[in-house]
C-alpha cells in the first residue's frame, strides 16, 4: 500500500495501525478527521477575515460522508466558520462549473482534498486565484503549483519510502512484519 487508502481501517483493509494483520504493509496518508481543525485553523490565521469555507473533494463514498462532514462541521463551528459544500469533483470537466457554483455561496476560502483532484492541482490553484479564494490543501505539492497553503505530507516522500517495504518483502520478511506501525502517516506543513 502506497498512499492508496486514506482510511485503511475504516475501509476494511487492515485491522488497526498497530496490528494491520494479513498481507498488508506500506504507507498511507491516513486522513484523521482531526486534520480539518488544523487546516481550518491555519487558513483562518493566514486570512484573518475568513468566515465561509468551501470544501472541494472527490471522495464520494459512504465512509467519507459518514466521517468527514461531522469532523469538518465541528472544526468550523469551533473556529466560528461556516462550511459550504462539499463540492464533489468526479471528473476533470467538473472544475469550472463547480467553481462557478461556489460563487453563490460566497466563500472566502477553500479547503481541498485529493484523489482525482491531485493531478489537476495547477488548475485548482488557477481557479481559486480567479475566484479570490485563499486555499489550503492536503498535500505539499499544491502550494508548489500556486495554491496558498498545505497541511500534510508530500506525495513524493510517501512514494520515496515505499521501496524499503518492497525490499524487505522480497528478502523474505512477511508483509505484516515488514515494519511496525508502518501504516502511520507523516505530517508536514508548508506555505
Amino acid at each position: 500500500m502506497v498512499a492508496s487508502s486514506s482510511d485503511p481501517v475504516g475501509e476494511g483493509y487492515i485491522a488497526s495501525f498497530a496490528r494491520p494483520g494479513g498481507n498488508v504493509t506500506g504507507l498511507t496518508y491516513a486522513v484523521s478527521p482531526e486534520r480539518f481543525a488544523k487546516q481550518l485553523e491555519i487558513l483562518k490565521e493566514t486570512v484573518g477575515t475568513l468566515s465561509r469555507v468551501a470544501v472541494l473533494w472527490d471522495a464520494d463514498s459512504d465512509l467519507f460522508h459518514r466521517k468527514w462532514p461531522p469532523a469538518l462541521d465541528d472544526a468550523a463551528r469551533h473556529l466560528g466558520l461556516v462550511v459550504r459544500g462539499p463540492y464533489i469533483v468526479s471528473k476533470p470537466e467538473d472544475f469550472e462549473p463547480i467553481f462557478a457554483n461556489m460563487r453563490q455561496d460566497r466563500p472566502d476560502g477553500l479547503l481541498v482534498t485529493t484523489g482525482v483532484i491531485f493531478p489537476h492541482r495547477d488548475r485548482v490553484a488557477r481557479l481559486a486565484v480567479e475566484h479570490r479564494l485563499a486555499t489550503i490543501a492536503a498535500f505539499r505539492e499544491f502550494p508548489q503549483t500556486g495554491s496558498l497553503l498545505s497541511y500534510g505530507p508530500t506525495i513524493a516522500a510517501i512514494y520515496g519510502r515505499a521501496p524499503a517495504f518492497v525490499d524487505k518483502i522480497v528478502k523474505g520478511t512477511p508483509p505484516e512484519k515488514s515494519l511496525s506501525n508502518s501504516l502511520q502517516s507523516t505530517t508536514l506543513c508548508s506555505t
